[in-house]
């Protein structure tokens, strides 16, 4: 019996024939499957064709519809994007659940372990993404992406963590871009992105601190850092919504505030 609970909630953008399966981390440290399934019915973007957690797992975008998911090889995977865990008896737990979707999916295209990936793989196989996921959820865990490898190919596999190294307060988001722009008043501003952590101004100091630890950021016009920004704010407040959690800023409000620290 199947571990994959069917619940597609989202269409994708276009055709797939896939030749790997790319197994990601969502960086959103307690957030569940089913809180996933709910933000990417929302029509939203980048939701990929299975998610699991530390309870269950469901297909949520069709095997032969394509996932914004790893840049340019996007036309060449399917794809997973398993939970992370807060403790380390959840992450056993998810890991197990992970490991037996992954096995479940191989075995369906008749593939070996050579077609398992993971995101880290696909940026540096294809480019356009520069995202290492799910390596550094794995190593606050004190797992590696070898593990997990190995107990695909047998699921007696044990898996052995490290709970000390496990505390979601040192966790970063892992798709932080920054984007910097000349204001209509003649000043230079910056701004750092999250994919679902919304968005906030920076100094000048921090701005240069963050482009020389992040590999994505790039100088836009006014028009287009004020839509980056706003488009931010709302996937924060998506990601709130699916996981029942109040909104506390809309996103016209928390769009001005960082504008508005643009004039200081």
């Amino acid at each position: 019996m199947s571990i994959i609970q069917e619940r597609i909630v989202n269409n994708g953008h276009g055709g797939l024939s896939a030749s790997f399966f790319c197994v990601h981390s969502t960086a959103n440290p307690g957030a569940t499957a089913a809180n996933h399934v709910s933000l990417w019915s929302r029509d939203y973007e980048y939701a990929v064709h299975l998610v699991s957690d530390w309870t269950e797992a469901y297909h949520t975008v069709p095997y032969d519809r394509l996932c914004y998911q790893v840049g340019n090889g996007n036309s060449l995977v399917e794809g997973l994007e398993i939970c992370e865990a807060t403790n380390a008896d959840d992450f056993v737990k998810g890991i197990r659940i992970a490991a037996q979707v992954a096995r479940e999916r191989l075995a369906a295209h008749g593939w070996g372990v050579d077609r398992l990936i993971t995101h880290n793989d696909a940026s540096q196989r294809w480019g356009g993404s520069d995202h290492t996921d799910p390596l550094p959820y794995f190593a606050r865990f004190n797992y590696t992406w070898q593990d997990f490898v190995n107990l695909v190919q047998d699921s007696t596999s044990t898996i052995s963590t490290n709970a000390a190294s496990a505390d979601v307060n040192n966790w970063k988001d892992n798709t932080m871009f920054m984007i910097e722009t000349t204001t209509p008043w003649g000043t230079t501003a910056y701004a750092l992105l999250g994919e679902v952590t919304g968005a906030r101004a920076l100094t000048d100091i921090e701005a240069l601190g963050y482009a020389q630890g992040l590999t994505t950021h790039g100088k836009v016009n006014f028009d287009i850092y004020n839509m980056l920004i706003s488009q931010a704010w709302q996937r924060h407040n998506d990601f709130l919504t699916a996981m029942g959690k109040e909104v506390t800023e809309s996103v016209e409000e928390a769009t001005q505030r960082i504008v508005d620290a643009t004039k200081k």
